[in-house]
């Protein structure tokens, strides 16, 4: 039948292009091959083994609706003519500040604003530690220390910029970000503080599409080469699902919410763990580009919207 011969045609990769380092593999790849272009279909045969791009779990079902893009159109309840949606992202640092910097934003054309503190407004003032900047806070617990206090002094002062704007306008599509927040108890401060929201960015999303193996990029001198800063990924070990206990702790702190605005979500952004080296390039592979789809996949079944952005320089 037609899938035995397509299965036939594909090129028999040589186990020790399988196993090894990264350059040993690619090594046994180039003796393998014949000629470029048969190295080429080597190497895309290799990658589809390496990292199981024939064994991707299924998308979660709300994936699979796409109930995400709906939502979205929803949660602007006619205030738009449709899309696209310009959303601003407001730093705050006082509530006249904030409402004085909303107006700027709807006369230049935004169909809404998201409030986020980065650490620079504090409610009490006293809060604020000498570097400023985000500082994590829970709701469970102790306060953690001088920065958690600062914390919650930011979260406060975010609120309070929150309720000015939305007495100064009321009808305006308005949206908050809780980078200080773990995003499972990022839903009760929204019921409690800012239950008008439209929405919630959640920056510090806690998934991750696999398992990866990684190679630290070294030199025959055990010195990293200066050329490849970063860690490769060498293969993959196991696909992961939205069955993973950080995620579904999110998942279920919003299905028992009350608050039911639009979520938002990052992956592949500053701050997170990359899924392979090349996510940044333009000529990215399958292998690469199937971890992201997937990524994007298993974060959607608890936020709505999907955001992205370059990771930056770091290691994995």
């Amino acid at each position: 039948g037609e899938e035995v011969v397509a299965q036939a045609s594909e090129p028999r990769v040589p186990a020790a292009a399988l196993r090894g380092t990264v350059a040993e593999m690619e090594q046994a790849l180039r003796e393998h091959a014949e000629s470029d272009e048969s190295y080429e279909r080597l190497r895309r045969r290799q990658q589809a083994v390496l990292f199981q791009l024939e064994e991707v779990p299924p998308d979660p079902p709300r994936v699979k609706s796409q109930e995400g893009w709906s939502t979205l159109r929803l949660s602007f309840d006619g205030s738009t003519s449709g899309p696209p949606y310009l959303l601003a992202m407001l730093h705050v640092l006082t509530p006249e500040q904030v409402v004085q910097s909303i107006g700027y934003a709807l006369q230049a054309g935004a169909n809404g604003v998201v409030l986020v503190n980065s650490g620079h407004a504090h409610s009490p003032p006293e809060a604020a530690m000498a570097m400023l900047g985000v500082q994590r806070a829970t709701l469970k617990g102790s306060s953690g220390g001088a920065s958690g206090k600062a914390g919650k002094a930011q979260l406060e002062a975010l609120a309070e910029c929150f309720w000015a704007a939305r007495q100064a306008y009321p009808g305006t599509w308005l949206g908050v970000s809780l980078p200080q927040l773990p995003a499972a108890q990022v839903f009760k401060w929204l019921m409690s503080h800012c239950p008008t929201a439209n929405a919630v960015w959640l920056h510090q999303l806690a998934c991750k599409p696999a398992d990866v193996t990684w190679e630290s990029s070294v030199d025959a001198s055990g010195g990293r080469q200066p050329q490849q800063p970063l860690p490769l990924a060498m293969r993959l070990e196991k696909w992961l699902t939205d069955h993973q206990p950080a995620l579904k702790g999110v998942v279920r702190e919003r299905q028992i919410a009350s608050w039911k605005g639009l979520v938002i979500g990052s992956v592949a952004t500053q701050g997170q763990d990359r899924v392979h080296h090349a996510q940044d390039d333009d000529g990215m592979g399958d292998a690469c580009q199937t971890l992201l789809r997937h990524w994007v996949s298993v974060a959607s079944s608890v936020c709505d919207v999907v955001a992205t952005g370059s990771p930056g320089p770091g290691p994995a």
